[in-house]
């Protein structure tokens, strides 16, 4: 004879378990298993239900349902499922209102409709961030001074020449047109 762990009722162990049964029925021990997890309780990531793993690598989702809702591919545009299909949209209409919404040009800063993805307005704010990317590659500066009321622009490359580098001109440092030497002794 045996006393189950979780009721106290004594039963008659199965002759297969070998002397280790500790529970008189399927019940108790699912009732005991309930009140001591192995595992501590965790939020599901796509439900939010709280649940108690039964492995401890199962601690992300509830259920098979939960996860594969989780994983299924939604519509870029209004989100609902789509299935059994290769494309990000669920219609064309859909497709069409991303291939259309407005965009902020990051040169700019003008209000554009365009493709998703479109960084840029026009041609022109395209070459510009082209210039600005080759004189941040090449290390190149360019140095606006006005002389008799004329800008001149230079570009300059910092490891060869000796003007201010990566600094702003202020009015201080020019005289007559010509730049001064700073504080820090460039030349």
């Amino acid at each position: 004879m045996a006393i189950c762990q979780y009721c106290g009722n004594e039963f008659v162990p199965s002759k297969y378990a070998g002397g280790r049964q500790r529970f008189c029925s399927k019940k108790c021990k699912d009732k005991w298993d309930y009140e001591n997890p192995k595992y501590p309780p965790v939020v599901c990531k796509y439900c939010g239900k709280k649940f108690i793993p039964k492995e401890a690598n199962r601690t992300t989702y509830c259920s098979r349902e939960c996860a594969f809702a989780a994983k299924a591919k939604k519509c870029r545009t209004c989100g609902k499922v789509i299935t059994g299909s290769q494309s990000d949209y669920c219609s064309d209409e859909c497709k069409e209102k991303a291939n259309n919404r407005e965009i902020k040009c990051i040169v700019c800063g003008k209000l554009f409709r365009g493709k998703t993805g479109a960084k840029y307005c026009s041609d022109e704010c395209r070459k510009e961030k082209e210039r600005q990317r080759a004189r941040e590659k090449y290390h190149l500066y360019e140095v606006e001074i006005s002389t008799r009321g004329l800008p001149i622009v230079t570009t300059f490359h910092s490891k060869t020449a000796r003007p201010l580098v990566c600094e702003k001109m202020s009015p201080m440092m020019l005289k007559g047109g010509e730049r001064i030497a700073s504080k820090r002794g460039n030349i």
